[in-house]
């Protein structure tokens, strides 16, 4: 069987795309198997950027600010730094999505030389600019999204000389992100930014420590704040709560285990911090409605 690759980071660690070549930071997450999605993809963030294409079905982009449906052929760029969440609309195994992620070196080298400081570092301070979706049914759009899907066929090619053509199409990108940039008001208060780094530590905090019998006020500690603050800057910013977080990341978790290992629904209920099998079997089968085994069994051909 091949292992399912989910839209995914490091959840035992502060959030980092992992780049096959470390002198160039580029990444490209592309379909491995027939069925791509093994459910949502919780919140997170990550300080590189990242441009998704979808390539099947209809997926729910939604970031703390605003939410937009993308219909095959749509694509969207998420700026660093920004919580985002997936809920896949369409079946799972009608969805498929490619996703592109690169840091600040990719385009301009060093992150203190001109070009960075001139291009790069003004989009990443406009907070008002947490993503930008394309849609194919926009003329003016397509012209991007050709440039994004061509992107990931370099990437996938790898052909003489793919890392400059892949750095010279996202600088056209490019130009379109820091124009929009560039014409967003600076309405962001001191407030906003407080708020925007909080729910970001928040979410840091429970990915590191899902795995343990966590407690809103265990979470709530680690800024600190009172639990009362906790459940309003969740509810807020993501429209959930503490606990329905935590629970979306060990579900996740769990579904990963379950297709990518051979660990028993004992094993996994323990290792995602559900305490036991009757726990974690409620949980999952209320979210997926059918019991770990029979998702297991669904879904190992």
């Amino acid at each position: 069987m091949s292992e399912f690759i989910i839209p995914s980071l490091n959840t035992q660690t502060e959030e980092h795309i992992f780049f096959p070549n470390d002198q160039f930071h580029y990444n490209l997450l592309v379909p491995v198997s027939e069925i791509q999605f093994l459910g949502d993809v919780p919140w997170h963030w990550h300080t590189e950027f990242e441009f998704g294409y979808v390539l099947e079905g209809e997926i729910l982009y939604k970031t703390n600010r605003h939410e937009y449906i993308l219909k095959k052929g749509d694509g969207i760029f998420i700026n660093s730094g920004v919580p985002h969440f997936l809920h896949v609309i369409t079946p799972y195994k009608d969805s498929k999505v490619q996703t592109q992620f690169f840091d600040s070196s990719f385009l301009v080298g060093n992150s203190d030389s001109f070009l960075d400081s001139k291009y790069v570092v003004p989009v990443i301070e406009q907070k008002q600019l947490d993503c930008i979706p394309f849609y194919y049914e926009k003329e003016e759009d397509r012209t991007t999204l050709k440039r994004i899907a061509d992107a990931a066929r370099m990437g996938l090619d790898k052909k003489a000389f793919y890392e400059l053509r892949l750095r010279n199409l996202f600088a056209d990108i490019w130009e379109i992100i820091y124009s929009q940039a560039a014409s967003q008001t600076l309405s962001q208060t001191s407030q906003n930014a407080l708020e925007d780094e909080r729910i970001k530590l928040l979410l840091l905090f429970v990915q590191k420590h899902y795995a343990e019998k966590l407690t809103v006020r265990q979470i709530s500690d680690c800024i600190p704040i009172s639990e009362r603050e906790c459940y309003r800057i969740f509810q807020s910013n993501l429209g959930i709560s503490p606990v329905e977080f935590l629970l979306s990341i060990r579900l996740k978790r769990a579904l990963e285990l379950l297709i990518n290992t051979k660990k028993s629904i004992v094993e996994i209920a323990l290792e995602t911090g559900f305490g036991n099998s009757s726990y974690f079997g409620k949980h999952f089968k209320h979210c997926y409605h059918m019991s770990p085994g029979e998702y297991r069994r669904q879904y190992i051909l």
